[in-house]
């Protein structure tokens, strides 16, 4: 999707989103190749989610949404997470990087599980004006591809790797969570289930490392 500014032009055109693109790209082929410095690259997805435009001042879907009670800083620091969430698609499909041996267990648990569980509570939360930048149904899709991925890491041989996958459980539990209590209940109670049920073997069957980073999660 694409934001709609107040003189009807989309803000894909200014080649804010290509940017964005540039940069994670860049940092996406270091952290997910074992670079030595991995970690400082992947600091680069923080600094996009801390971005706050101040050309997009002025974008709203519709002019209702100038009344929703939030101050102009408020409002272009969601509008710097709605531009991010463009991309959790492919932040999220880093992570099969992790289980694949690409992906260090630090930078998946420090870096990019708490970027995902940000940008999911974004999209669960639908604040008002800016909701029509994705689907109903995407959310459910990344916490499903996401669910996925963390399954698999538990099962991997580096506590490291079992410990970001708890710790990303923790953070699509609190999304599924804010979800369902927001609409379709019904649509996430199984989902919810399953995370419970992989949390409840994190903290009985794994090691204790594991175990304290469910509880720190």
């Amino acid at each position: 999707s694409s934001l709609t500014t107040s003189d009807g032009a989309s803000s894909s055109n200014d080649g804010g989103t290509s940017l964005c693109r540039n940069i994670l790209k860049t940092s996406f082929d270091k952290f997910c190749a074992m670079a030595p410095n991995s970690l400082e690259h992947s600091l680069l997805l923080t600094d996009l989610l801390n971005f706050s435009p101040k050309p997009f001042r002025h974008i709203f879907m519709d002019k209702t949404s100038l009344d929703d009670g939030l101050v102009d800083k408020q409002r272009e620091e969601i509008i710097g997470l709605c531009l991010a969430t463009n991309h959790l698609r492919d932040i999220i499909e880093t992570l099969s990087n992790l289980i694949g041996g690409g992906m260090s267990g630090e930078v998946a648990r420090d870096v990019i599980s708490p970027a995902i569980g940000r940008l999911l509570l974004v999209q669960a939360t639908q604040r008002q004006g800016l909701g029509s930048l994705w689907k109903k149904t995407d959310i459910e899709d990344h916490v499903d591809h996401a669910f996925l991925l963390a399954k698999k890491a538990l099962f991997s041989a580096d506590v490291e790797k079992r410990k970001a996958a708890a710790n990303l459980l923790v953070a699509l539990l609190g999304a599924a969570s804010v979800a369902s209590s927001l609409g379709r209940a019904n649509t996430w109670a199984s989902v919810i289930y399953e995370i419970k049920g992989c949390l409840r073997r994190c903290l009985t069957q794994h090691q204790p490392s594991v175990r304290m980073e469910a509880y720190s999660a």
